[in-house]
């Protein structure tokens, strides 16, 4: 599989697949789908293989807004994501930080196959984004 190659810009009506959990799911979840307009789910477990789906074109989006996480959770996917042209941050909106001493727990995960899925989550979420 090649890298996937940076979209110079993403439809606001392009339908999104969004990866979310096979079992963890919330009003708090839908309230965030609900925001990202129209979009088909991918069920699936455990954060790498989240990613993984992210990485592998399978999935468009991943968000996770939950401080549930850990370090451990997260690196190997992260480095297939941006391996393969997509992006990753927290759900704050800032890099990973692999720093020793300093909490481990990750503050959710917001990781999009490309630059312009996740600039387009984004815009889509507006406001919503800092109130979920």
């Amino acid at each position: 599989m090649e890298p996937q190659f940076e979209l110079e810009s993403v439809s606001r009506d392009e339908k999104l697949r969004v990866v979310t959990s096979l079992f963890h799911f919330s009003q708090l979840n839908q309230e965030m789908l609900d925001c990202l307009g129209s979009h088909e789910l991918v069920r699936t477990g455990g954060a790498g293989n989240k990613l993984s789906k992210i990485a592998f074109n399978k999935a468009d989006v991943y968000i996770y807004n939950v401080a549930a996480m850990c370090y451990w959770d997260v690196c190997p996917g992260e480095t297939l994501v941006k391996g393969m042209g997509g992006f990753i941050s927290d759900f704050n909106l800032k890099s990973f930080n692999y720093v020793k001493g300093e909490s481990h727990v990750i503050q959710g995960v917001f990781a999009a196959r490309s630059k312009a899925h996740y600039n387009e989550c984004i815009k889509r979420m507006g406001d919503n984004l800092q109130s979920l």
